[in-house]
């Protein structure tokens, strides 16, 4: 399961469904806790479901309700005074729909290359699985494809040149993100992102990348045909300057 389906189907359940014993839900969970963006977005929806029920169940229930309902009292043209309860409860629950959505709005802000970074610095840290695990650079854009994943235009010379060892996709604030790893020669690897570049602001060229360090990690970051691309190396400036010059 890959955390596309491990996402579909954890939104399908809610907070109460956690003790249900669906092993798809049991594995979809197992994802979410080994992918930390997908994790997040799970804590959050949870947070979401317990504010609403606390505040369902804190309004009360008109006297009488469900008698009211049984009867299937006829239609007259005469306003029912036992409906506005019930159309007050509705105005409140698209009341809290809207404060809620807004507040989900607000946990997710705009899209910054320093997030991206940071973010992607952090998933590497975490020591994630690749999916397909090939020599083959062709066999690993296939996969992409395949994924809905966005491939890159063109790779660096001098990335290109090392050898590949395998891809995955990951999602951030909801966008595919491409993920290739090459073998260096000093036997640590180098990390290739690639993502739509709509959102992250304005992006140096590949002639001039924009450098940053990041832990252990330098990083080059450079926008083309559309995508935003991003290499993590374990070295000093001059080791990324050389893997990702464009001659």
């Amino acid at each position: 399961m890959d955390n596309e389906q491990a996402r579909s189907i954890l939104s399908l359940h809610r907070r109460m469904d956690e003790g249900n014993g669906d092993p798809r839900f049991r594995e979809a969970e197992k994802v979410a806790e080994r992918d930390r963006e997908l994790a997040q977005w799970w804590a959050e929806e949870k947070d979401v479901d317990d504010a609403i029920s606390a505040q369902l169940t804190n309004m009360p229930v008109p006297a009488g309700l469900k008698q009211r309902i049984l009867s299937q009292t006829p239609p007259s043209t005469a306003p029912n005074k036992w409906l506005r309860p019930v159309l007050l409860a509705a105005a409140c629950l698209v009341a809290l729909a809207v404060l809620f959505g807004s507040w989900r709005s607000r946990s997710h802000p705009p899209m910054s290359l320093a997030e991206y970074r940071s973010q992607m610095v952090n998933f590497i840290d975490g020591y994630p699985p690749l999916a397909l695990e090939t020599k083959d650079l062709s066999q690993l854009t296939a996969f992409l494809a395949r994924a809905d994943a966005p491939r890159p235009s063109e790779i660096p010379k001098k990335l290109r040149e090392l050898e590949p060892i395998g891809c995955r996709t990951l999602q951030f604030h909801g966008e595919n993100v491409a993920l290739i790893c090459f073998r260096r020669e000093n036997g640590t690897t180098a990390h290739l992102f690639i993502m739509k570049s709509a959102g992250l602001g304005h992006l140096s060229s590949r002639d001039t990348p924009a450098y940053a360090p990041s832990g252990k990690w330098m990083t080059a970051a450079w926008g083309e045909d559309g995508k935003a691309y991003l290499v993590l190396v374990e070295g000093d400036l001059a080791q990324i300057k050389n893997i990702v010059k464009t001659s």
